[in-house]
């Protein structure tokens, strides 16, 4: 890591995760500029932020997220975002979700080792159904005549992400 970058970690917010969690860079990059905070990414596609976790179709998920530990453990950001495609890791098996979660468990507790006190776990992002969010709204509009400000309208699985969300917050907690 750039001197020059650890200077300014109180400042310093880290996002970890796989291509799900990289998808926020841009917002909080704007955010970046507005509020006045650091932005360190630390993101490879279908690896998600839990230590421990072997994956084996990406068996470099492992060190890699050894090595993300190893960096923010230095960096000692203020926060910590952890985001992930949650849905596919619970339908895959790769993590089961009835009760917590070991390698989330270890790698709050590592964050926690290191120093840093502000993890946040985002949840379920939302992932539209067929045609994405642009054919969604388009079908809403012919069907009611407006927009809506906020929907659920054509949201794939909303209710079992509602209930993906709620056992990520209970591992969460734990």
């Amino acid at each position: 890591l750039d001197p020059a970058f650890l200077k300014n970690a109180e400042r310093t917010v880290v996002l970890w995760g796989d291509s799900y969690a990289a998808q926020l860079y841009s917002g909080l990059a704007d955010a970046q500029h507005e509020i006045g905070f650091r932005l360190a990414t630390f993101a490879a596609t279908a690896c998600p932020p839990l230590m421990g976790l072997s994956v084996a179709s990406r068996p470099f998920c492992r060190d890699l997220n050894e090595a993300t530990a190893r960096a923010v453990a230095k960096l000692k950001p203020a926060v910590v975002l952890l985001g992930g495609n949650w849905s596919w890791y619970a339908g895959d098996k790769l993590i089961d979700l009835s009760g917590p979660v070991p390698e989330l468990d270890r790698t709050i507790q590592t964050l926690r080792s290191a120093g840093i006190d502000r993890i946040v776990l985002i949840g379920p992002l939302p992932q539209w159904g067929e045609g994405g969010l642009p054919s969604a709204m388009r079908k809403y509009f012919f069907r009611y005549g407006e927009l809506p400000d906020r929907t659920h309208y054509a949201l794939a699985n909303f209710k079992q992400v509602q209930r993906l969300d709620q056992q990520l917050q209970t591992s969460a907690a734990a």
